[in-house]
């Protein structure tokens, strides 16, 4: 390879390295996706982290449980009476 392609190259990697880790900065910890919810009056009793994406959240209000599935910003993406 000639220089400039080499430089080039290695130019591309690393901008495509600091690309790859600006989503996981941005993304919050399950623990600060309960503290949202207990905010929101919930009182949270089990956090997992379903696929390293989705946050699979058991809380309850008002002596009522739901299942409640936060994405990694803790955008609520379903909240449903659990049976």
């Amino acid at each position: 390879m000639k220089p400039s392609l080499v430089r080039l190259a290695l130019i591309s990697l690393g901008f495509a390295a600091s690309l790859s880790s600006l989503p996981a900065q941005a993304q919050k910890t399950v623990d600060q996706c309960a503290s949202t919810l207990k905010a929101r009056g919930y009182n949270v009793y089990k956090m997992d982290i379903d696929d390293g994406r989705i946050d699979d959240l058991a809380a309850s209000i008002n002596n009522q449980k739901y299942e409640i599935k936060t994405d990694m910003n803790c955008k609520v993406l379903l909240e449903k009476i659990d049976y």
